[in-house]
Protein backbone atom coordinates (compact mmCIF):
# COMPACT_ATOMS: atom_id res chain seq x y z
CA UNK A 1 0.00 0.00 0.00
CA UNK A 2 1.30 3.60 -0.81
CA UNK A 3 1.74 5.93 1.67
CA UNK A 4 1.28 9.04 1.50
CA UNK A 5 4.75 11.33 2.36
CA UNK A 6 3.13 13.71 3.93
CA UNK A 7 0.49 11.47 5.72
CA UNK A 8 3.55 9.50 7.00
CA UNK A 9 5.76 12.34 8.17
CA UNK A 10 3.11 13.72 9.99
CA UNK A 11 2.57 10.37 11.49
CA UNK A 12 6.18 10.51 12.21
CA UNK A 13 5.86 13.98 14.22
CA UNK A 14 3.32 12.24 16.70
CA UNK A 15 5.10 8.70 16.95
CA UNK A 16 8.27 7.13 17.91
CA UNK A 17 7.61 4.89 14.71
CA UNK A 18 5.10 5.69 12.48
CA UNK A 19 2.15 2.76 12.43
CA UNK A 20 2.85 0.10 10.11
CA UNK A 21 -0.54 -1.62 10.12
CA UNK A 22 -1.51 -3.47 6.71
CA UNK A 23 -4.68 -4.02 5.21
CA UNK A 24 -4.85 -7.96 6.44
CA UNK A 25 -4.45 -6.33 10.11
CA UNK A 26 -6.86 -3.53 9.19
CA UNK A 27 -9.54 -6.02 7.70
CA UNK A 28 -8.75 -8.45 10.46
CA UNK A 29 -10.00 -5.57 13.18
CA UNK A 30 -13.11 -4.37 11.07
CA UNK A 31 -14.64 -7.94 10.65
CA UNK A 32 -13.93 -8.34 14.46
CA UNK A 33 -15.43 -5.11 15.42
CA UNK A 34 -18.54 -6.36 12.56
CA UNK A 35 -19.43 -9.64 15.51
CA UNK A 36 -19.35 -7.02 18.17
CA UNK A 37 -22.08 -4.50 16.32
CA UNK A 38 -23.80 -5.71 13.25
CA UNK A 39 -25.16 -2.85 10.90
CA UNK A 40 -22.44 0.26 11.51
CA UNK A 41 -22.30 1.72 8.80
CA UNK A 42 -19.18 3.13 9.08
CA UNK A 43 -17.10 -0.34 9.64
CA UNK A 44 -18.64 -2.15 7.00
CA UNK A 45 -17.34 0.78 5.07
CA UNK A 46 -13.85 0.48 6.28
CA UNK A 47 -14.42 -3.69 5.43
CA UNK A 48 -15.81 -2.94 1.94
CA UNK A 49 -12.73 -0.30 1.35
CA UNK A 50 -10.23 -2.76 2.77
CA UNK A 51 -11.62 -5.33 0.31
CA UNK A 52 -11.30 -2.63 -2.59
CA UNK A 53 -7.53 -2.01 -1.62
CA UNK A 54 -6.93 -6.31 -2.06
CA UNK A 55 -8.94 -5.97 -5.35
CA UNK A 56 -11.77 -8.13 -4.06
CA UNK A 57 -14.64 -6.72 -5.44
CA UNK A 58 -17.37 -9.91 -4.34
CA UNK A 59 -16.17 -9.62 -0.88
CA UNK A 60 -16.54 -5.63 -0.81
CA UNK A 61 -19.44 -5.51 -2.75
CA UNK A 62 -21.28 -7.81 -0.05
CA UNK A 63 -20.51 -5.60 2.61
CA UNK A 64 -21.77 -2.35 0.35
CA UNK A 65 -24.86 -4.21 -0.13
CA UNK A 66 -25.11 -5.12 3.97
CA UNK A 67 -24.15 -1.18 4.24
CA UNK A 68 -27.21 0.18 2.33
CA UNK A 69 -29.96 -2.00 3.93
CA UNK A 70 -29.17 0.14 7.44
CA UNK A 71 -31.15 3.00 7.85
CA UNK A 72 -28.54 5.95 8.34
CA UNK A 73 -29.16 7.77 11.49
CA UNK A 74 -27.17 11.08 10.31
CA UNK A 75 -26.32 13.45 7.90
CA UNK A 76 -22.71 11.63 7.94
CA UNK A 77 -24.10 7.89 7.61
CA UNK A 78 -26.43 9.15 4.55
CA UNK A 79 -23.20 10.42 2.93
CA UNK A 80 -21.72 7.20 3.47
CA UNK A 81 -24.43 5.13 1.71
CA UNK A 82 -24.41 7.51 -1.25
CA UNK A 83 -20.48 6.80 -1.01
CA UNK A 84 -21.49 3.23 -0.95
CA UNK A 85 -24.14 3.35 -3.96
CA UNK A 86 -20.95 4.60 -5.92
CA UNK A 87 -18.82 1.95 -5.23
CA UNK A 88 -21.30 -1.19 -5.29
CA UNK A 89 -22.04 0.64 -9.30
CA UNK A 90 -17.59 0.42 -9.84
CA UNK A 91 -17.44 -2.36 -8.48
CA UNK A 92 -20.09 -5.04 -9.38
CA UNK A 93 -23.25 -5.15 -8.11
Amino acid sequence: MVVNIVVYQAAAAFFATPPEATIDEALRDFLAANDVRKGWIENLMYIARCYIAKKDSKNASIYLAEALKVDPTDDSEKELLEEAKGLLKKHGG
